[in-house]
């Protein structure tokens, strides 16, 4: 958000019923299905699972009327008690960069919510962070990328902590991915619901994704979520302006004091207060509009704070994430997971 912004800048809605799956609130609604989402994990790890179960109630969208059981970021568990941060990463927004920051972060919240839960630090299960990414992160055409520690000067020697990071690219080159993956991958970035498919995964994602643009409730909800954000960003835009309008005419009132009074020595005191106050006021409504709107992003954030994950304040506000959590650290407040 810059100076610039307004309630005017608030982005138009999409409709569900175009809503492709690269969208978080679709994604969001298709991998919370058990189905789809344990087909997906079947496929990554290429093994067996027999029950997934997804974790931690703060993750849905619980405390808006209406949007019960829709969580935005897909949090799972299973048989073992492994467990599985799966995200979508869409393409050409502004906290598209910094993933490693955001897999570090999400990390320690993992560990953290196991450690105090009262599990010890010798019983920390394996975790898995995955963001599937509409565009190719590191640029190297692979369709899966796998991060892989290892001892420095000894790469034959794993550094195993049981943490394991994986992104997938839906624009890639290199088909290092199973058939079921590559296929998910491709409707991710055609959204076409044409296309012929042969695995499980993608048509029963592609099934789902027609079921949710024409379930009455499912729209109700979205719709009830963006409203429900852009209200209560409108609200505190108003009164966040009016604020930062009266401190910024009072600032500039002593800003220009002070010019006139180093104008009046060279051009006359009378007429150099007069500049001075002109030229004060106006750079003391730009300041103190510019502090106003900072003031008011940072009260619009922890407003909604523990609503919206940082990913998705990020988006909302077309800020990055890493200021979202910079926000929500000076605030005292504990981001949502």
């Amino acid at each position: 958000m810059n100076d610039q912004t307004s309630k005017k800048d608030i982005p138009p809605v999409k409709p569900l019923k175009s809503l492709p799956l690269s969208d978080n609130f679709m994604f969001g609604a298709v991998m919370s299905n058990p189905e789809v989402c344990t087909l997906f994990m079947e496929e990554v790890l290429q093994k067996r699972i027999i029950r997934l179960a997804f974790v931690n109630s703060e993750q849905t969208i619980a405390n808006i009327p209406g949007l019960h059981g829709i969580r935005l970021d897909v949090f799972v568990e299973d048989e073992a008690h492994n467990r599985y941060d799966i995200e979508m990463q869409a393409r050409g927004s502004v906290y598209a960069k910094h993933l490693e920051s955001r897999v570090r972060f999400y990390q320690s919240s993992i560990d953290r919510d196991f450690l105090t839960s009262g599990g010890a630090y010798m019983d920390l299960p394996l975790s898995y962070i995955i963001f599937v990414c509409d565009y190719d992160y590191f640029g190297r055409g692979l369709a899966r990328y796998e991060r892989v520690s290892s001892i420095k000067d000894c790469p034959d020697l794993p550094y195993e902590d049981g943490t394991h990071v994986i992104f997938f690219n839906t624009r890639y080159t290199v088909q290092n991915v199973s058939r079921d993956i590559r296929e998910y991958l491709d409707y991710i970035r055609t959204n076409d619901d044409q296309m012929p498919l042969e695995g499980d995964l993608a048509r029963t994602a592609r099934a789902l994704v027609h079921r949710v643009r024409n379930d009455r409730t499912m729209e109700v909800r979205y719709m009830t979520m963006q409203m429900y954000l852009d209200e209560k960003l409108k609200e505190r835009f108003d009164e966040v302006t009016e604020i930062a309008r009266a401190k910024g005419i009072a600032e500039g009132r002593e800003v220009g004091w002070e010019e006139g009074r180093k104008e009046g020595r060279q051009e006359g005191r009378q007429e150099g207060r007069e500049v001075g106050r002109q030229e004060g006021r106006e750079v003391g409504r730009q300041e103190g509009t510019a502090e106003g709107k900072a003031a008011m992003l940072k009260s619009a954030i922890c407003t909604v704070a523990d609503t919206f994950s940082p990913k998705e304040l990020a988006q909302r506000f077309h800020i990055s994430e890493d200021f979202v959590y910079q926000i929500l650290q000076e605030a005292g407040i504990t981001p949502k997971l």
